[in-house]
C-alpha cells in the first residue's frame, strides 16, 4: 500500500514570495513588510517564520495541550 503523500510545510518565506495578501502564512506585519519590499521601498530584504511551521512546532514538541492547560481560566 503506498504511503500517504505528505504535504510540504514551508517554514521560512522570504518576502520576495509573500505580499499584502499574504497574512494567513506570514502574520500582518510579515505580509505588510512584504508588500513594502517587493514595491522596492527601502526595505531590508528578510522573511518571516510561518505561521505553519509555528503550527508543526507545537504539535511535535506536544505542547498544545498544555498551552491550552495554561489558558484556561484567563479572561
Amino acid at each position: 500500500m503506498p504511503k500517504e503523500k505528505e504535504e510540504k510545510i514551508d517554514f521560512v518565506k522570504w518576502f520576495s514570495e509573500l505580499n499584502k495578501d499574504s497574512g494567513k502564512f506570514a502574520g500582518g506585519k510579515g505580509a505588510n513588510l512584504a508588500e513594502i519590499y517587493n514595491l522596492k521601498i527601502p526595505v531590508p530584504p528578510g522573511f518571516v517564520v510561518t505561521a505553519q511551521a509555528y503550527e508543526y512546532f507545537i504539535e511535535k514538541a506536544k505542547l498544545k495541550e498544555k498551552i491550552k492547560q495554561r489558558l484556561e481560566g484567563l479572561d
